[in-house]
């Protein structure tokens, strides 16, 4: 079994009203908050219904189960994408700098 697939092994065992802290899981396999994140975000990708709540990530039994997690990361990223747009318009014209 690969770190992918051990992290998955313990969501699975996870319900929404068990869920799994990243920093639990972090300690289990001395890994960066950052490294858990991206391994739940690559599984999440591969299919695998993974929700996450205040209090961790848990294994998804239904789509009502997944709603929070969805709307979740719908809002964030309409938020980055608000940013993003916002940072465009910055320096708008060519010769227009940030102080004058």
């Amino acid at each position: 079994m690969n770190l992918s697939d051990n992290i998955l092994a313990k969501i699975k065992l996870c319900g929404k009203d068990n869920p799994i802290h990243s920093a639990v899981l972090g300690t289990m396999f001395n890994l960066k908050g950052d490294d858990v994140r991206d391994i739940v975000r690559d599984l999440r990708r591969e299919g695998y219904p993974i929700a996450s709540g205040k209090s961790g990530y848990f294994y998804a039994r239904s789509l009502s189960e997944l709603k929070d997690t969805i709307e979740d990361l719908e809002g964030r990223s309409n938020s980055m994408y608000k940013t993003a747009n916002a940072l465009k318009q910055i320096f708008k014209e060519p010769e227009q700098t940030l102080f004058g």
